[in-house]
């Protein structure tokens, strides 16, 4: 009896203590397994790549994008992307780091596009040059705990596809600091010009002989149908990680007028096989003034009467336009085949007899280019009741004379 009774409040006493700490590990194994979670996943080949296919370490710069999906059911946190180069499509934390990005957290079901664009870095681990697979590490730095830590859910390579990681040489301009020309606008056929320019050599490797060609164009967009000024070859065994000088001088060609950019093309027949061959073009940011064309004048005043007529009073001014050319420098004028005066405002005529008068006048633009002589024939009216070209004081005098004249003439005809 005393047995039944002890097995009684030992089950009672089971019942009502709760579970034991064995059954608490397994219920909160079971309620890890159940709960909602994180999961991050490269989205698939279709959302990622790389630009471009050939690599300078050091110096060319590459561009990585992917999409990263949370197929859990949490939002996951920020986390980071690794984005690496591989001598093989295993991807880790042992090769080299091209650069890596923080991503915001990603709620569940929904992706993120990612990218770097950076510097391609020196190889670290692996032969120096060669194709490479590019690839990325997704949380490397474990921020996020998911359901699949594994290696084959979180870390991703572009199949069939490397980067070439290249010993070239690599010529281009070395900037608008080392540049220019000697004037900044010349007659065609006539101006000498100076430009020049330094090229730099930042590549891994020597250079070949190459020539630096000369350019004006209409546009900043240097091509080799652009208007031909000259070259420069620069010579042999042009050294990595040095510059050389490249200049032309000469008699400007016979173009059309107009304002026109002077560029160059560097290694302008490829004869270098060079790491990037889009950066060979480079121009001077102010513009050449290419003007044959003389500047036109205006004499302008306001008449009296007709076209023509003025008084000693008239105003008289003359304007000049060089239109899109060099500018106005000097503006001439004379009066009657005189002295050439160089017009510095508005004249009249006060101190020139009434009559017929010229008025001849030119201009020079700053390039020396010279208007033809061009005349206007004017006429100054004298004062009311005069004689053009005499003054009305001595008309009066000179109509007294003749009276007095005449009237002593009559008194001696009186006498005889």
């Amino acid at each position: 009896m005393m047995l039944v009774i002890i097995l009684i409040f030992y089950f009672l006493g089971n019942a009502f203590s709760g579970p034991s700490k064995k059954d608490l590990e397994i219920k909160d194994s079971e309620i890890k397994i159940s709960a909602p979670g994180i999961d991050l996943l490269d989205r698939g080949p279709a959302y990622s790549g790389f630009s471009p296919t050939e690599v300078l370490p050091t110096i060319s710069e590459i561009t990585i994008w992917a999409d990263i999906f949370n197929n859990g059911s949490d939002p996951s946190g920020s986390f980071n992307v690794s984005f690496r180069a591989s001598f093989n499509p295993t991807i880790s934390t042992l090769d080299t780091e091209v650069g890596k990005v923080t991503v915001p957290s990603i709620n569940a079901g929904d992706n993120a596009s990612i990218s770097y664009t950076g510097i391609f870095p020196e190889i670290t681990y692996g032969s120096y040059f060669g194709g490479y697979f590019i690839g990325w590490i997704i949380d490397v730095d474990d921020d996020v705990v998911e359901d699949d830590e594994s290696y084959s859910s979180n870390t991703v390579y572009i199949p069939a596809s490397w980067v070439d990681v290249v010993n070239k040489s690599d010529l281009r301009d070395r900037g608008p600091a080392y540049s220019g020309m000697s004037s900044m606008s010349v007659v065609p056929g006539v101006s000498l010009l100076s430009v020049y320019t330094d090229v730099e050599n930042r590549g891994l490797k020597s250079a070949e002989s190459f020539n630096v060609s000369f350019y004006a164009s209409p546009n900043t967009n240097i091509t080799t149908s652009d208007h031909f000024l000259g070259d420069e070859i620069i010579p042999l065994d042009f050294l990595n990680g040095t510059y050389a000088d490249a200049d032309w001088v000469g008699t400007f060609p016979n173009i059309t007028d107009g304002s026109y950019y002077i560029g160059w093309i560097i290694d302008v027949l490829d004869d270098v096989d060079e790491a990037h061959e889009d950066n060979n073009q480079a121009h001077l940011s102010t513009q050449l003034i290419v003007d044959a064309t003389a500047p036109t004048s205006l004499l302008s005043f306001t008449p009296i009467a007709g076209p023509y007529t003025v008084d000693k009073s008239t105003e008289f001014t003359i304007t000049s336009d060089d239109g899109s050319g060099s500018g106005i420098d000097d503006i001439s004028y004379r009066i009657d085949g005189g002295t050439w005066n160089e017009y510095t405002g508005l004249f009249t005529l006060s101190s020139y007899a009434s009559g017929n008068h010229t008025i001849e006048y030119f201009a020079v633009d700053i390039l020396g280019n010279t208007e033809s002589i061009k005349s206007v024939e004017i006429y100054i009216q004298p004062p009311s009741g005069g004689i053009p070209g005499y003054d009305p004081f001595l008309i009066i005098g000179i109509l007294a004379s003749l009276s007095a004249i005449f009237i002593i003439s009559k008194q001696k005809k009186k006498k005889f």
